[in-house]
């Protein structure tokens, strides 16, 4: 299976090759609910990402990338390794990094039949960008 993970950057600015001391991680926060039809039983889940910030005084460029792990629609996560590993890379160097978790196929997500499982991931991403506005702290970049 091919796998691609997306790397969303929110804000553009200088890469700041600075590397703190320490990296803080809060994972599964909500960010949203999203409406799901696994095995024929409408509902909603929530939708949620982990949160990877650099620690101390001078730390952060002020900037925010959004993760995005692979899996075809049909698997992957937010813990998942190389997610875990890209978060940590770039919140030692200044990045706040929200690894989001969206609805995959087996949630069935309610869908025009025109439409693909990448409208679900479409629909998340205005989400994930309220909360980081209204929850995390933005100064805008370095």
């Amino acid at each position: 299976m091919f796998r691609i993970s997306l790397i969303v950057l929110i804000c553009a600015c200088r890469f700041n090759c600075l590397i703190a001391a320490e990296v803080l991680v809060q994972t599964n926060l909500q960010y949203g609910t999203g409406t799901v039809n696994a095995s024929g039983t409408p509902g909603t889940k929530n939708l949620l990402l982990d949160l990877y910030r650099p620690v101390g005084e001078g730390s952060t460029n002020g900037c925010a990338l959004v993760l995005v792990h692979g899996g075809s629609f049909v698997s992957g996560d937010s813990g998942s390794l190389d997610m875990v590993d890209a978060g940590r890379y770039f919140a030692a160097r200044g990045w706040t990094c929200l690894s989001i978790n969206y609805r995959l196929a087996g949630d069935d997500p309610p869908l025009h039949p025109a439409l693909t499982e990448l409208t679900a991931l479409e629909r998340s991403m205005p989400l994930t960008l309220r909360w980081w506005t209204r929850v995390v702290p933005f100064g805008g970049c370095g």
